[in-house]
């Protein structure tokens, strides 16, 4: 699911359909002043491992759920584990900062010579950008996000030059972003982008004995790696496909199956030569 090349142009053709992770993420988790995550190990078991494997390839994340601590220390962990592990982890929470902050928090502010302030941006550049609650963002700042993970470019407020940015971006939200999306609330190719991979953080039992099994990545990352645009590929006419024979051919049906417009699905078939006939 990881390209082994790090300039991996992400504005290609982004998945409509994120590959999604599910972890169960025990309650007892941790974060140390390094972002690991630690506990007994009947805790770390399966999560530990799908962590790993998510950590190691350098696209967006987007963590989805609704415990605050477990989305932060997920994407410590993902940055720890990571090839940028070494280089800065800078999180903004975008529920907490105000709104009329949230641009120059992220991308800086342009001032006098020696006087430019260098946002969460610059501040992360090599590293890890995490965003967390990423819902919270106006359309504005959608706009500006998504010209970061789709170009991976940036302009701090208040300056016209254009600066390029190598930043990976986990991004975490509490809420549903396709009802968002739907809503007209959140940007459908933005949810695109940061959704590469999905992690879901499901609602822990309180009794362990109800503890739903750990499961890893659907599908599974080979220890060699793979071709990032050719497995996305692949998984997105496979779903189209069962969709389309599900619904007996019919676009508006299998559109809403899939959570896609209409016109979208049309124009996916069209690029990618489907038979729908077979």
């Amino acid at each position: 699911m990881t390209p082994d090349d790090p300039d991996f142009d992400s504005s290609v053709a982004p998945p409509s359909l994120p590959l999604v992770a599910d972890i169960v993420v025990p309650q007892s988790l941790r974060a140390t002043s390094k972002g690991r995550l630690v506990g007994g190990s009947d805790d770390l078991g399966g999560a530990a491992r799908t962590i790993d494997r998510v950590a190691r390839a350098d696209c967006s994340v987007l963590i989805t759920g609704d415990r605050s601590p477990a989305l932060d220390n997920v994407a410590r962990a993902l940055h720890d584990r990571s090839m940028r592990g070494e280089s800065p982890f800078v999180a903004v929470d975008c529920a907490l900062v105000p709104a009329a902050r949230l641009e120059e928090e992220i991308f800086g502010r342009a001032g006098h010579v020696g006087e430019t302030r260098l946002g969460a941006v610059g501040a992360a550049e090599g590293g890890t950008l995490f965003l967390a609650y990423v819902n919270e963002l106006s359309p504005s700042l959608q706009t500006r996000l998504l010209r970061l993970v789709r170009e991976r470019e940036h302009s701090p407020v208040g300056d016209v030059r254009i600066f390029k940015s190598d930043v990976r971006v986990i991004a975490a939200t509490s809420r549903d972003l396709e009802l968002e999306i739907a809503a007209g609330r959140f940007r459908e190719d933005l949810y695109a982008h940061l959704a590469i991979i999905q992690v879901h953080l499901p609602v822990m039992p309180r009794s362990r004995s109800d503890a739903p099994p750990s499961s890893g990545i659907r599908p599974l990352l080979p220890e060699d790696g793979i071709d990032l645009r050719a497995a996305v590929e692949e998984f997105e006419s496979d779903l189209i496909l069962q969709a389309l024979r599900k619904t007996g051919g019919n676009k508006n049906k299998a559109a809403q199956l899939l959570r896609v417009n209409r016109t979208t699905l049309v124009e996916m078939v069209k690029r990618k030569r489907l038979n729908i006939a077979g």
